[in-house]
């Protein structure tokens, strides 16, 4: 029992060391951490509110906005057509009957390169939906928008500097 005793004695004097001199690099990180994310958050927002402020100020440059992206949106629905028909393909081919070894060929090259433009017009169609959902509430409703982002960038901005 006093080996164990000695043991933990001496065990616990380099643990509490160690604990003592890595606690203040630990802290000095998570401040300067948690500074730079206030930061990053800050610039985000004021990059968001000068869009949606420049978007309020000239309407016609919004409706180009929209224009460009109801047509990338277009393009991303197209891209899901394709994708789809490329998985598709195979089914047609074997439906019509084909067992030639260049039409089996044919039909694993679409069945591996279907996925790709499907994935990519989802992703496509989805990132546009969102920009223009996120531009679209700021814009039409943004009065309400600047009475609540400008007192958190100010709070945001005292944050940065007391820290």
């Amino acid at each position: 029992m006093t080996s164990d005793l000695w043991l933990g004695t001496l065990l616990s004097i380099p643990i509490g060391i160690g604990t003592g001199l890595a606690v203040g690099p630990i802290e000095r990180w998570w401040e300067s951490h948690g500074k730079s994310k206030a930061l990053e958050k800050s610039m985000e927002m004021r990059v968001d509110y000068a869009a949606a402020l420049f978007f309020v100020e000239h309407p016609h440059e919004f409706t180009q906005f929209l224009l460009r992206e109801i047509v990338r949106g277009l393009l991303g629905i197209g891209e899901i057509l394709l994708g789809v028909l490329c998985i598709l393909m195979p089914l047609t081919l074997r439906l019509v009957g084909s067992d030639e070894r260049a039409a089996r060929w044919m039909a694993a090259l679409f069945l591996l390169t279907g996925p790709v433009p499907l994935t990519m017009g989802i992703l496509m169609l989805a990132r546009s939906a969102k920009k223009v959902n996120r531009l679209w509430y700021r814009v039409r409703y943004f009065e309400q928008y600047q009475d609540e982002v400008l007192p958190e960038l100010r709070k945001l901005d005292e944050g940065i500097v007391e820290s």
